[in-house]
C-alpha cells in the first residue's frame, strides 16, 4: 500500500482494454507522489471497488508500480 501507481499507457487508450470513465478519473490521479492508499482516499468510490479497479488496470498492463518517496 505504499507504492505509487503510475500510468504506462495513455489514457485515450483505456477503452481499447474494455475500461470505463472511472478507471480514466483513477489514472488521471496517479501522478507518481500519491500512495495507493492515499488514492483509495481521493477515488470517490468505495475503498474495494477503488481497489478492485486497481487491480483490473495492473493486470492489463494500464499501470505500473513504482516506490513512494
Amino acid at each position: 500500500m505504499s507504492c505509487s501507481p503510475i500510468r504506462a499507457i495513455r489514457s485515450e487508450e483505456l477503452v481499447e482494454h474494455g475500461f470505463d470513465h472511472r478507471a480514466a478519473f483513477l489514472m488521471s490521479r496517479m501522478d507518481g507522489m500519491l500512495s495507493v492508499s492515499d488514492l483509495l482516499d481521493v477515488a470517490g468510490m468505495a475503498r474495494f471497488d477503488a481497489l478492485r479497479l486497481m487491480a483490473a488496470l495492473r493486470r492489463a498492463q494500464a499501470v505500473d508500480m513504482v516506490p513512494v518517496g
